[in-house]
């Protein structure tokens, strides 16, 4: 897109608020496997422990109540995951910055410079994940587990933030 390789080809210049960390926080998915499997087991442990148990203790329970309640069961294990789950999203809320923060993101063809708070961090463009496109936010995930947050804001106009979106896309998958 550039004739010089070296000068970058669209510079942001931005105010990262708490409102954007929030934001990255609610909606770009969380990674950890282990939590997703911890939460099912806590689901499905007890409607399957009262599929096991309810039969042997309870010969003469009516398949009615028996199979009512199973989902209620279900539910018991909903609440707690749902309780942790909120609980989990509050203190990576709570643990986000609470200043605004001057971000400049420097786009080249083949990588990106976040500069923000005096440090500089490098990302090629040919290893993130998909880009996460909200109303008001471009989300970029790099591995292992950085965000670059690029709000509407930042962008002159739609045609200029569909512009790096095309250009994200193209990059990733040369």
């Amino acid at each position: 897109m550039s004739e010089d390789a070296s000068a970058p080809f669209l510079v942001l210049h931005y105010s990262l608020t708490r409102a954007d960390r929030i934001a990255a926080a609610q909606r770009v998915p969380d990674r950890s496997r282990r939590r997703e499997r911890l939460f099912t087991g806590l689901v499905l442990a007890p409607g399957f422990l009262w599929g096991m148990v309810a039969d042997t203790l309870f010969p003469a329970l009516p398949k009615l109540v028996f199979y009512g309640l199973a989902p209620l069961m279900l539910l018991v294990g909903l609440g707690p995951v749902l309780i942790i789950m909120r609980r989990d999203l509050r203190s990576r809320i709570a643990a986000l910055p609470q200043a605004t923060q001057e971000v400049t993101v420097s786009l080249f063809d083949e990588h990106l410079v976040v500069s923000a708070g005096g440090e500089e961090q490098m990302h090629f463009l040919d290893t993130p994940r998909p880009a996460l496109s909200t109303p008001d936010h471009l989300f970029l995930q790099f591995p292992p587990d950085a965000v670059v947050i690029l709000p509407d804001r930042a962008f002159v106009d739609a045609a200029q933030r569909a512009g790096v979106e095309r250009h994200l896309a193209v990059a990733r998958q040369a």
